[in-house]
């Protein structure tokens, strides 16, 4: 499994091509060329370094609805591969092509700061309490906590998205971000 990612992930890079790069100094100086927290297109990547990144690499028809098969390279060797959406009510949403019709609740990115959901709502081991932490003009910021977990509640984890750039890294920050036709460079 994880040389079959890896080699989507290689074959991805290399059909993509060569585009026109902008430069952007720093995280607080993007252009926005997207209104949403998490802009969804094929081909969009967050990259870390050559062993660290998120990209985008299509689309996939799940109970009906359009998802974006999102792909992530961790330490060069662990991969993942998630199917995300944001739905008409602004929630970034997971869902499984193996025929299960569980939704996994991601961001709320039109919540009000302070408002808390659970990611599946089932009370499981694997739900998480989600609070927005913080919201301001370009970066909401979620605290997830394994609430149901009797050795995981508690520590807490936390996850960002900075308006027209998407994922958004304070601890390690992404040095490369591609929306759409551009592509930033931190």
């Amino acid at each position: 499994m994880k040389h079959l990612v890896t080699m989507l992930v290689f074959l991805s890079f290399i059909s993509t091509g060569c585009k026109k790069e902008k430069q952007v100094e720093t995280y607080d100086n993007p252009p926005l060329n997207n209104e949403s927290y998490l802009p969804m297109q094929v081909g969009n990547y967050w990259k870390i370094n050559d062993q660290n990144y998120t990209k985008i690499l299509g689309t996939k028809t799940i109970s009906d609805q359009l998802f974006y098969e999102v792909v992530s390279l961790i330490g060069g060797d662990a991969g993942s591969v998630q199917y995300l959406r944001i739905n008409d009510d602004g929630d970034l949403i997971e869902m499984y092509p193996d025929g299960s019709s569980t939704v996994y609740t991601h961001a709320k990115f039109n919540a009000e700061e302070g408002g808390i959901f659970y990611t599946t709502g089932r009370g499981d081991l694997s739900d998480n309490m989600v609070k927005l932490v913080e919201k301001k003009d370009d970066i909401i910021k979620f605290e997830w906590d394994m609430v149901y977990h009797p050795n995981m509640k508690g520590h807490k984890s936390y996850r960002s998205y900075k308006k027209g750039l998407g994922f958004f890294e304070e601890i390690n920050p992404y040095t490369e971000i591609k929306i759409g036709e551009d592509i930033y460079r931190f």
